[in-house]
């Protein structure tokens, strides 16, 4: 955590002024003006408190000099546990952030904003789409824009949130335990026009829309329109994710399929995906202008990604090539939708259908499923599949990540889809497993 003391700025004697919060960390240096006050000459800087012959000259009582120093370490235990909150969180520290809770220590309730929090929302979105509000992401160098994804995502919300709220419209100091109870329950039984014998959004979709109300709330509170803390608490739902891959046999019978029109595109596209480590939103956009001569005729992709903003540099390898050139290295144009739905049709048509056991929820109940594999592919199956390849090829983690352009070793080994069987066949057949142990 940053260093955080206070300090006063004038060496005038004689005159009141304000004593500041100094912040400091690697990222961020900031003074905020508290609303303490003292004479220069009143301050102890070494000690960072006001010295005792201040009380002493101006008549103040013992109970009153301990309440102002009292008054003093509870602002910066409070700074310091508020900020420590937010760092563990992987939140940057930043002057609107401390602004904000050395206004509510000092009980400073922002003055009643004609914009409700059904309005924010309506101009959080609208900044989001036109690039004007650009999002903090985590791991990238800097703040980028929001992705066509993740604006849908929170159009949806709104959608949601609007036929949740009905005709009795939720303001900032609204939002508490009770309405986060009430929207669970409501997306727990929100009718399925599709299939109506399975109510409700998925868990992983609730959760998505809480962490949207969330965010929303946050970046509402420090716009200082509203103090409402209680949405700190809410809880995230979130259920098992049944990701897989297709390892380099299955990804062979794609390649092998005699296909022609859009089915061949869709097919290619997937594969350059698998072969890229990319997600979708940047395999699909793979152009000219990005490839690179290397030396011995080698070729790479350079590309910046759309999520993080983050520089990769993809080796070309043979197979990867000929699907480029393909297409003279512009590839063609796939919707993601359509492209999660033709992907399991054709994957079907080439065998595979191993059978995948998964668990999932809907209206609040557990359900137990086995599906065919091919029916819990799409565009993300590509990077995985990529990701988990190369990893059981022998390359090192850090070699894969420099391509695939994750930051944490943690958050690549979530990519990592080797079964136990496939794990234990291997061990199986190493030779260092299979020696005598003495």
């Amino acid at each position: 955590m940053g260093r955080i003391k206070y300090e006063i700025r004038s060496k005038v004697n004689g005159k009141l002024v304000p004593i500041y919060l100094n912040y400091q960390d690697t990222n961020s240096h900031f003074r905020i003006k508290t609303d303490f006050k003292v004479k220069h000459e009143y301050w102890n800087a070494t000690k960072e408190i006001i010295k005792p012959i201040y009380f002493d000259e101006h008549n103040f009582s013992i109970e009153q000099r301990n309440s102002v120093e009292q008054s003093l370490n509870d602002l910066k235990r409070k700074v310091e546990r508020e900020i420590t909150l937010e760092t563990t969180k992987g939140s940057i520290i930043t002057r609107e952030c401390v602004c904000q809770i050395i206004d509510q220590f000092f009980n400073k309730v922002p003055e009643t904003s004609k914009e409700t929090l059904n309005q924010y929302i309506e101009r959080f979105i609208r900044e989001i789409k036109s690039g004007e509000r650009l999002h903090n992401q985590h791991g990238a160098h800097e703040p980028v824009l929001y992705t066509e994804g993740t604006i849908k995502n929170y159009d949806g919300f709104r959608n949601i949130w609007n036929i949740f709220q009905g005709n009795n419209k939720l303001d900032f100091e609204d939002i508490d335990s009770s309405v986060y109870t009430k929207f669970i329950n409501y997306c727990v039984q929100l009718p399925n026009n599709l299939k109506p014998d399975e109510p409700g959004l998925s868990t992983n979709t609730i959760g998505r829309h809480v962490k949207q109300l969330k965010r929303i709330m946050k970046a509402a509170r420090l716009e200082k329109l509203h103090n409402n803390t209680e949405y700190e608490n809410f809880k995230e739902p979130k259920a098992k994710v049944h990701s897989i891959y297709l390892n380099e046999d299955e990804l062979k019978k794609l390649y092998d399929l005699k296909l022609s029109g859009m089915d061949e595109k869709i097919r290619d596209v997937f594969l350059i995906g698998c072969f890229t480590l990319q997600r979708f939103s940047d395999y699909s956009r793979i152009s000219p202008d990005m490839i690179q001569s290397k030396l011995n005729n080698g070729k790479v992709i350079e590309m910046i990604q759309t999520k993080t903003n983050q520089r990769v540099v993809i080796p070309i390898r043979p197979t990867l090539n000929t699907l480029l050139s393909k297409y003279d290295y512009n590839i063609p144009k796939v919707f993601p939708q359509k492209l999660n739905d033709r992907i399991k049709e054709l994957a079907r048509e080439v065998g595979i259908t191993d059978p995948i056991q998964i668990e999932k929820y809907k209206g609040g109940k557990r359900i137990n499923e086995t599906v065919p594999k091919c029916d819990l592919i799409m565009s993300h199956t590509a990077r995985r599949s990529g990701c988990t390849n190369m990893f059981k090829d022998g390359f090192q983690p850090l070699t894969i990540m420099k391509i695939s352009g994750h930051k944490t070793e943690r958050e690549f080994l979530k990519y990592i889809r080797i079964s136990p069987e496939e794990t234990a066949d291997g061990l199986i057949n190493d030779p260092n497993f299979n020696k005598p142990s003495w």
